[in-house]
C-alpha cells in the first residue's frame, strides 16, 4: 500500500483539519481562507482518509469553489496519491469483487472507480498543465 498519508500531508501543508457534527450533506470540505478542512465526525476510517485526501487535493490544486471540473480534478489526485497502479493491480488480481478492492486499499468506490479510470490500460499518458504532473487519460 502507498506510504502518502493525509493527515502527514495536510499537517506538512499546514492545514488544519477539523471534525464536526454537520456539513450540510457533504463529508468534507475545503476553505481556503482559513486554511481549513472540515471533516464530519465518525465517518468510518476509508471514507474518512478518502475525503480527507480529496480535500486536500482541492487545497494543493488552488480550488476555491466546487465545480464539476474541479471535483474530477481532486478525485484524480487523491486517487493517484491513496492508490498506486501496483496496488490496483495487486488487489485486482488476488479477488474479483471491487468491494473487496475498496477494503484492501482503504478506500472509497468514488475513489476506486477513479483509480480504474486513470489505470486503464486502454489510456495514456499526457501532461496535465493544471497539476504539473503525468495523467492518464483517453
Amino acid at each position: 500500500m502507498t506510504n502518502w498519508e493525509p493527515f502527514e500531508c495536510a499537517r506538512d501543508l499546514g492545514i488544519s483539519v477539523q471534525f464536526c457534527r454537520e456539513l450540510g450533506g457533504d463529508l468534507g470540505r475545503w476553505y481556503p481562507k482559513q486554511t481549513t478542512i472540515l471533516i464530519l465526525d465518525s465517518l468510518p476510517f476509508f471514507i474518512e482518509r478518502s475525503v480527507l485526501a480529496h480535500e486536500i487535493a482541492h487545497a494543493v490544486l488552488g480550488h476555491d469553489s466546487s465545480t464539476p471540473k474541479a471535483e474530477r480534478q481532486a478525485d484524480r489526485w487523491a486517487a493517484r496519491r491513496l492508490i498506486s497502479i501496483e496496488d490496483f493491480r495487486a488487489v485486482a488480481a488476488q479477488s474479483p469483487d471491487p468491494g473487496q478492492w475498496c477494503v484492501d486499499l482503504q478506500v472509497t468506490p468514488r475513489l476506486l472507480v477513479t483509480a480504474a479510470d486513470l489505470y486503464s490500460s486502454r489510456r495514456h499518458a499526457r501532461h496535465d498543465a493544471a497539476t504539473g504532473e503525468a495523467e492518464l487519460a483517453g
